[in-house]
């Protein structure tokens, strides 16, 4: 009986470990670009740039089939980067802040560590500075932002916001003030 009791609490326990890692988000497609990962999130129709480390983390977190234990030596063999429990930590925050992970997964966090005491207990175990966890995330406003023709002051095409004639490209700028268009 006693077998039979340390055996459940082993499975228990081993359980336990693997839910401490999150879920990533249903649909998050993602592709290898030059050693950084991007990753497109349909939910929310963003791209997410992320470093080497965070990609591999991502990646790692979507087989679903790793213990904490386990996925830091894999760091090593994937991506060369000794894996620290703070470096999966920091890759894990900054993935939850890019809205990539399940909100409803427990995973690990920075406990009463702030996020530059990690990044320097990650540092001092030599880990180079370009692969501690980042994600650049670009949304789709900001990018037809970048690229609207209405964008800058000069020679804009009709329907476009001005202030005066010489905004527009037509030389017509018309509309109750406040709300002018180029005609």
């Amino acid at each position: 009986m006693r077998k039979y009791r340390a055996l459940v609490s082993t499975i228990i326990d081993e359980d336990a470990v693997v839910n401490r890692l999150p879920n990533v988000i249903p649909g998050v497609l993602t592709h290898q670009l030059d050693g950084q990962v991007v990753a497109y999130d349909g939910q929310h129709d963003r791209v997410h740039l992320l470093d080497a480390t965070t990609g591999c983390v991502l990646n790692l977190l979507a087989e679903k089939t790793w213990t904490e234990e386990a996925l830091l030596p894999e760091l090593k063999e994937r991506i060369g980067v000794i894996g620290t429990p703070d470096l999966l930590a920091l890759a894990i925050e900054e993935l939850t802040k890019a809205e990539l992970l399940q909100s409803s997964s427990p995973g690990l966090r920075l406990n009463d560590v702030s996020r530059r005491e990690a990044v320097r207990r990650v540092a001092a175990a030599g880990i180079a500075a370009a692969l501690i966890p980042s994600v650049l995330t670009i949304t789709p406003s900001t990018a037809y932002a970048q690229a609207s023709a209405c964008a800058g002051s000069t020679n804009l095409p009709s329907g476009c916001s001005c202030t005066g004639n010489g905004n527009c490209a037509s030389g017509n700028c018309s509309g109750p003030t406040g709300a002018k268009t180029c005609v």
